[in-house]
């Protein structure tokens, strides 16, 4: 999906909203599309002005992405060129096993170095390299708490996952960045809410904005 096609649905989702109120939007003429205070992505579709929250929309697409995985085709990850030695108590390599066959779907792969260690080998292709060590050892404190063992393996380890590795408010995003997750975004199944239910996007017109002046 190119950067257009994903305007275009963006569109439509647009047109359902001002359905909703009553109203109709024009044709999108000219798209824009900005970083805004380190935390949004603002967009400019014909008059309005789509303005997204670059973390949920980050964690709705990586989660769609690992939940598929997970429940279908593993994804293929990254070898490490210097795999990453976690030392494990007995209950967190317990915790481990118990999610093992969901995280090799993810494009993890390890390898045992002793009864109190393992050998991070792969990690998932959107996992930046020197920060493995640290996410996995918070989706194992993650998954040891008592009430987690009582959710569906596959969407939580998704959702924990999706949310360690998304794009934090207050990180740069360049201009290709900030398209790639636009796309894959409108690329989602029902894009409005993040795995939390939290809402992703916001549409503002620009007679909204002339109300103030």
């Amino acid at each position: 999906m190119n950067y257009k096609s994903s305007v275009d649905r963006a569109k439509s989702y647009v047109n359902d909203l001002l359905k909703r109120n009553g109203k109709s939007s024009n044709v999108i003429v000219d798209e824009k599309i900005w970083q805004l205070n380190k935390k949004y992505i603002a967009v400019q579709i014909s008059a309005d002005i789509l303005i997204i929250n670059q973390h949920r929309a980050h964690f709705k697409i990586l989660y769609d992405q690992f939940l598929e995985a997970i429940n279908g085709k593993s994804l293929s990850g990254q070898t490490l060129l210097f795999p990453e030695k976690i030392e494990l108590n007995f209950d967190l390599k317990s915790t481990l096993m118990d999610i093992l066959p969901f995280l090799e779907k993810t494009g993890f792969r390890f390898r045992e170095f002793s009864d109190e260690s393992l050998i991070i080998s792969s990690i998932p292709t959107e996992i930046a390299w020197g920060t493995e060590k640290v996410i996995l050892e918070n989706l194992l404190q993650h998954f040891f708490l008592p009430k987690i063992k009582t959710l569906p393996l596959d969407s939580e380890l998704a959702k924990a996952l999706s949310k360690n590795i998304a794009i934090k408010e207050n990180e740069f995003v360049d201009l290709n960045q900030l398209k790639e997750i636009f796309n894959k975004l409108f690329g989602c199944a029902k894009p409005l809410y993040c795995p939390e239910g939290n809402k992703v996007y916001h549409l503002i017109k620009c007679t909204e904005i002339d109300k103030h002046f």
